[in-house]
């Protein structure tokens, strides 16, 4: 247990996330997540990620993570929806976070960890306008008599190369999604709600939290 105070930790103003420097101490196991890895809205667009993508979160099962070590346990799902106003309380449907939302069937205890999305191996289908793609021949289908607007073609379906394997860092689970029944019961949806991870790299970015990390990389190279 790494004990902090509210002081501690520094909060976006715009997103429901804060983060907290941590001292690097060799009697710590540690795994980290490169910046980047973290996805962003250019990478989403490029590398075809969307709904059905393979996800995974990585957190603590209450009750069960252990005595003498911190044992984490996965959690496997999918992309169920791109970023909508999610309201993760039915109590305050009107306390709003832009999340993807996705399916992993989670509980309480894992608000926080961090989520990874593994893309399909395969284009997913797209308008096409008639036209069809190097190497994705078989990838075709026609426009609707409604869709007037520009098509975004991912980069890799137009130079026909392979899709990435990922993963990437989707962002961090914010809630598990609840509703009520008929009876006025809070009930789990099986959906949790994710902020995504370029609002933390925006977070990260900034000022305060440069200098926090250059501190500690001038700590570290003291040492050597």
């Amino acid at each position: 247990m790494i004990p902090f105070c509210a002081d501690d930790w520094t909060e976006s103003p715009d997103h429901d996330i804060a983060v907290v420097p941590i001292d690097f101490v060799t009697g710590n196991k540690y795994l980290f997540v490169d910046m980047t890895r973290f996805l962003t809205e250019d990478k989403a667009t490029l590398h075809d990620v969307g709904i059905g993508d393979e996800v995974f979160m990585v957190g603590r099962f209450i009750n069960h993570e252990g005595k003498q070590r911190n044992n984490p346990l996965v959690r496997w799902g999918h992309i169920g929806m791109m970023p909508v106003d999610v309201p993760d309380d039915p109590d305050e449907p009107k306390t709003l976070e832009r999340c993807f939302v996705i399916e992993t069937h989670s509980i309480a205890g894992y608000s926080g960890s961090p989520v990874f999305v593994r893309p399909f191996s395969t284009p997913k289908l797209l308008p096409s306008y008639g036209e069809s793609f190097p190497g994705n021949t078989n990838v075709y289908v026609s426009a609707p008599p409604s869709f007037s607007g520009p098509m975004v073609v991912p980069q890799a379906l137009k130079g026909g190369g392979p899709m990435p394997a990922g993963p990437w860092l989707l962002g961090i689970e914010r809630s598990f999604i609840h509703q009520k029944d008929k009876q006025g019961i809070k009930m789990n949806t099986g959906m949790s709600a994710v902020v995504p991870a370029w609002h933390i790299l925006d977070l990260l970015n900034t000022e305060k939290m440069r200098r926090q990390r250059q501190a500690e990389q001038e700590r570290l190279l003291a040492r050597i």
